[in-house]
């Protein structure tokens, strides 16, 4: 209350984005600027904060006009209750399967994946709450993904992420396929980026296993997001924003 008061007496309008997160747009009419509760507002402080809560930050980007995958976080108590368990299977159900999972405070791709029914929802949350409170279930967007770099609210430079994969050769088998790629790629964690139960299915949907020889132009994609960490690869650099961002 306090905050709103100094704020309309200097002038400014307050409105509220996502008030159990303290985070609030403040604007003096002609622009406006995310707030975040108890921090003083420098742009790399309160960024990387809001950041912090993807939940959040997707509340302050649909307030802007972006459009963002509908989903909920959810709480994950470890260990998991059955409550809990049913509030999450049931929001996944009503979004329609398969949906993507991922810590609302996190890096690295680690415990962000796809998951196509509630016993693998289930599974995907029980190993977060060991690490995290709180998951995001979030509905699949399939489109390619671009990263923008800014400063000072100006676009420096973009690219684009693929999701990484191992492609087969004929002559060795994915085990080794995929050490080659982790010797050629720095950023790919064998430890915890890549998806083993994704890659399973992968291979034994094509009669594979780990051990198999993968066959000549066979691809296996190592997770089913695009972070380096998984392998993802980059290109398309450019300098400033894509046409489309610019248009928008």
């Amino acid at each position: 209350e306090f905050f709103t008061q100094a704020c309309e007496e200097l002038g400014y309008s307050v409105r509220p984005v996502a008030e159990e997160h303290g985070l609030f747009v403040v604007s003096d009419g002609r622009r406006q600027f995310p707030l975040v509760r108890g921090l003083i507002p420098l742009n790399s402080r309160t960024s990387c904060q809001i950041t912090s809560s993807k939940a959040s930050c997707n509340k302050l980007l649909a307030s802007a006009g972006f459009r963002t995958p509908r989903g909920r976080s959810v709480a994950v108590p470890a260990p998991l209750s059955g409550d809990h368990a049913k509030e999450a299977v049931e929001f996944a159900e009503a979004l329609g399967y398969p949906v993507f999972v991922k810590p609302e405070s996190g890096s690295l791709g680690a415990f962000a994946r796809r998951v196509h029914s509630p016993a693998d929802l289930i599974r995907q949350l029980e190993a977060m709450s060991l690490r995290h409170k709180h998951a995001l279930i979030e509905e699949c967007v399939r489109a390619a993904e671009y990263r923008m770099f800014f400063l000072d609210g100006e676009v420096m430079f973009s690219c684009r992420r693929h999701i990484g994969g191992v492609s087969g050769d004929g002559a060795h088998t994915f085990t080794e396929l995929l050490q080659k790629a982790a010797a050629d790629r720095p950023f790919l964690k064998l430890e915890y980026g890549i998806d083993r139960e994704w890659i399973l299915e992968q291979l034994l949907a094509r009669g594979q296993t780990w051990r198999t020889v993968l066959p000549a132009g066979a691809m296996i994609e190592l997770a089913t997001s695009a972070s380096l960490s998984s392998g993802g690869t980059v290109d398309e650099f450019r300098l400033g924003a894509l046409s489309a961002v610019r248009q928008w």
